[in-house]
């Protein structure tokens, strides 16, 4: 042994110093000299590329795979588009879990991707499928094809872009069966309704009625956030100079005011509409071979518009007051006693006119006597929800929207107006007519336009902000994409997968676009464009009052929604479907609703505001709202708790939903 071990000594001292002993050994080392040159060129080659670049190279893979059409491909190729998107600013384990969160995805799957980046990253392709290579459900192991994470991803992938209240069992089956099976290649080729139905459900979807409630689509959007937090400022800032309601008979508590404050009161407008045949009867008690014949249609319509109060209720004097308007002169008295308005609409002879915004200003300039009759001393805040109809501006109202690009046009006249004193281009304070004088010299080249609107383009450049002859375009695709309601659903499913809500929130934001990409947007910039009122805002504010409008996508803050709740229920368990009896009904349940229940109306709007002005908001602010439905307000400590509830709530439902 121990010459053995002084040999192998005396060997190692010569390694790297003597000559290969035999030719195999020569072999091999021209070998690994060929692996080393190798291994360097590679290396050389290999310089770490920038997030831009292997940005780039994914999405050139998203198109190569769309080719192929291999849906597994396409999946992880958008999401590294996307990952090499976030990346740059929020580094690569940041930018996986936000992909993954986007996608409906946990850890698991971001550590997934971050996989599949780093072998894109050093050999240029995907990590091979495992699709075939393992038991699933497809081949018979007992294990459902939802526990294969591509598969899964591809059906919620799928569901992902169907609208709220289209997804079926139907549509769900068709696309199993037509395109996520064949792409996956596995060997199952097809499921039935039932299973789909089954999926759906694990998925936590549930057969549900329509309800109305709050609305989730752009209730969280940045611009409607902003817009909520100031209306709820407003109303936390005015709570010592209102009068409160406590306590179970919802008495009026009023207001502790110091010499020289007065009280503050906000008066709440809406419309509803009821139809002579929109009565309950989904249920009836029969004898056998009995059947009720029901119309198809919902019958005539009958609108409503009023104006509610959490002192009065309906805003309308009440009887002793109405008799004390009955002895006043007849320059004193009111003509309208009660502010709303019932109309019966029809194309048909005798029906009344559509609801329309001249009825609208008629009825509120009623209400505004109304309520400075019951609020002598009180500063009257109307508000309004905020509804393009709202909207609608005076005649000769400033607005760039309605004007056309170059001289002349069918469109409107508007009034002239004074050039900003902050115009950068020294016009400030400069008289600016919106149309060419009624007589202009023959010569002039604008001769044949005589007393017509001048358009944006020449308006500007009488401001000083485009030279003549600068090409610049009247409405760009910008301002069009910012003006849309909601996004189009013809978007690829990648697309809709990786839509971000922070990124569609930037998008509707005003700031984000430039303030020259076309002549719209300069010209609604403008100061005197931005000041212009709407007709209901310029009534109210000549009336002395003020005027609010509720964020958008926010009824639950409208006391008079609940309201039309309530009338309308009283409404169904009463119609027969006679057009006569239903007009009096609907005046009936106008008059019927109690006021400590309006009262409780107006205590849950003010429910919902003190959620929201905490900060809290989605599902949570909808939990705690219903959670804590007998407080006037709630605090922080009642959010807190409501959230914890809600989380242990949805840990219950998904592991319910595992189990199946």
């Amino acid at each position: 042994m121990s010459i053995d071990s002084d040999q192998d000594e005396e060997s190692l001292t010569h390694v790297g110093s003597a000559a290969p002993s035999s030719p195999s050994d020569e072999q091999e080392v021209e070998v690994a000299d060929g692996i080393a040159e190798f291994v360097e060129g590679v290396l050389d080659e290999g310089e770490p590329k920038t997030w831009e670049e292997l940005q780039a190279l994914a999405e050139e893979g998203l198109k190569n795979a769309r080719k192929r059409k291999s849906y597994r491909d396409e999946v992880v190729f958008a999401s590294l588009v996307q990952l090499y998107r976030f990346a740059p600013r929020q580094g690569r384990l940041r930018g996986s879990l936000r992909v993954a969160r986007n996608l409906g995805r946990g850890p698991a799957f971001a550590r997934v991707l971050n996989a599949h980046a780093r072998h894109f990253e050093a050999m240029g392709s995907l990590k091979p499928g495992q699709q075939g290579k393992r038991p699933s459900g497809s081949s018979g192991s007992g294990e459902s094809a939802l526990d294969d994470e591509a598969f899964s991803l591809g059906v919620k992938s799928f569901l992902r872009t169907l609208a709220p209240g289209t997804v079926t069992p139907t549509l769900l089956q068709h696309h199993v069966n037509e395109h996520l099976f064949p792409s996956l290649k596995l060997r199952k080729t097809s499921i039935s309704k039932r299973q789909a139905r089954r999926w759906l459900y694990r998925l936590g979807y549930r057969l549900k009625s329509h309800q109305k409630g709050v609305y989730w689509d752009g209730h969280e959007r940045k611009d409607v956030r902003k817009h909520r937090q100031e209306f709820c400022d407003l109303l936390k800032s005015l709570e010592p100079y209102m009068a409160m309601y406590e306590g179970p008979e919802m008495k009026e508590v009023p207001p502790n005011l110091a010499e020289g404050e007065v009280e503050h009161v906000f008066i709440y407008q809406d419309e509803s509409t009821f139809h002579d045949n929109d009565f309950q009867g989904q249920g009836y008690y029969l004898k056998h071979g009995e059947q009720v014949l029901k119309k198809k249609t919902r019958g005539r319509l009958m609108h409503r518009s009023g104006y509610i109060c959490a002192r009065y209720g309906n805003l309308a004097l009440p009887p002793e007051m109405v008799e004390a308007n009955a002895r006043l002169p007849e320059g004193e008295r009111l003509t309208k006693t009660d502010s709303g308005v019932t109309i019966f609409p029809s194309n048909k002879d005798g029906g009344d006119t559509y609801w329309n915004t001249q009825q609208m200003i008629t009825q509120l300039r009623h209400a505004i006597l109304i309520a400075r009759r019951l609020f002598p001393n009180a500063v009257i805040h109307w508000v309004f929800d905020n509804s393009s109809c709202h909207d609608s501006r005076a005649p000769g109202a400033l607005n760039a929207r309605e004007m056309n690009v170059g001289p002349g046009g069918r469109v409107r006249h508007m009034h002239d107006t004074i050039i900003p004193l902050g115009n950068p281009h020294g016009h400030g304070g400069e008289l600016q007519s919106m149309q060419f004088p009624a007589h202009i010299p023959d010569n002039h080249p604008y001769k044949k336009f005589e007393g017509k609107p001048k358009g944006m383009r020449i308006i500007l450049e009488e401001c000083g902000y485009i030279k003549p002859g600068t090409k610049l375009v009247g409405d760009c695709k910008l301002c069009k994409a910012k003006r849309a309601r909601k996004p189009k659903l013809a978007l690829s499913p990648e697309e809709m997968d990786l839509a971000d809500c922070e990124d569609l929130v930037n998008d509707s934001e005003d700031e984000s676009r430039p303030s020259d990409c076309c002549l719209l947007r300069i010209l609604e910039l403008q100061e005197d464009f931005q000041n212009e009122l709407c007709l209901l805002q310029k009534v109210v504010e000549e009336a002395g009052n003020q005027c609010h409008f509720l964020p958008k996508f926010h009824p639950e803050l409208n006391p008079i929604e609940y309201y039309w709740g309530w009338c309308k229920n009283y409404f169904r368990e009463r119609s027969n479907g006679n057009f006569e009896r239903g007009k009096r009904l609907l005046q009936e349940a106008v008059d019927m609703c109690p006021l400590i229940t309006i009262r409780r109306f107006f205590r849950r709007a003010s429910r919902y505001l003190s959620i929201y002005h905490l900060g809290a908001t989605g599902v949570v602010a909808e939990f705690a709202a219903k959670r804590y439905r007998g407080h006037r307000g709630v605090m922080q400590k009642d959010i807190d708790q409501a959230q914890a509830e809600w989380e242990v709530k949805q840990t219950k439902l998904t592991v319910g939903q595992s189990l199946h």
